[in-house]
């Protein structure tokens, strides 16, 4: 009679597991598809993005945006949300890995997912991949079994946009160029985004004669 007892648990208990086996499916599939919708709606705000700039009349200068793809900006927040500042080389490594474009952000989906249920299948691969120390793969792995992990969802990658200045025929990189290009290509965004009142202390600051002239008050008039 006891064994009895204790096959009709089991059987009541394999009945249950299989039940939650079931919505354990359900779940998961309902995560990675809000995934895919977090990270749609990731790229439908760089288009508006791209609208907004369109709609910029600026001459001399150049902006383009990548989606998602401010990598060292991430990298940063990634180790502050650790609260680390060595292991720079693995961080460096891990975000280069996850923030990759080739193959349509696949990599970041996958990390997500990572850190949403904890699998560590995803890290025991990466750290395989990219030889990434023993001791930082172990930060993760702590980070893992104290229930903080999903924390890293907030750490969300933010759109790499870059200006450059056209001078003549050449292309400078805005953080390459000298004080007055700077002044000159940030002014040329300000003065032509929006209609609402604006107030600038000495923009012409940095600026040469013919800056003024030509950007300052032409804009301004």
């Amino acid at each position: 009679q006891t064994i009895q007892n204790r096959l009709q648990e089991n059987r009541q208990r394999k009945t249950e597991l299989e039940a939650l086996q079931e919505q354990s499916k359900t779940i998961l599939e309902q995560i990675k598809t809000q995934i895919d919708q977090f990270v749609s709606k990731l790229f439908e705000l760089t288009h508006k993005r791209k609208d907004a700039i369109d709609e910029i009349k600026t001459e001399g200068i150049k902006i383009s945006i990548t989606p998602i793809s401010n990598i060292v900006k991430w990298k940063n927040c990634l180790q502050k949300e650790f609260g680390r500042t060595t292991f720079e080389d693995d961080f460096m490594k891990i975000s280069e890995y996850i923030l990759c474009k080739e193959n349509n952000y696949e990599n970041y989906k996958a990390f997500l997912l990572f850190i949403l249920t904890s699998e560590e299948d995803m890290l025991n691969k990466i750290s395989t991949e990219l030889s990434l120390q023993p001791r930082f793969v172990a930060l993760w792995k702590d980070k893992s079994s104290n229930g903080t992990l999903s924390a890293l969802v907030n750490v969300i990658p933010e759109d790499k946009i870059e200006i450059k200045i056209i001078q003549n025929t050449e292309e400078i990189d805005i953080n390459a160029g000298s004080p007055g290009q700077k002044c000159a290509a940030l002014l040329t965004l300000i003065l032509n985004i929006g209609d609402n009142p604006l107030i600038i202390d000495q923009p012409e600051d940095d600026l040469d004669n013919s800056l003024i002239y030509n950007l300052v008050v032409k804009s301004i008039r």
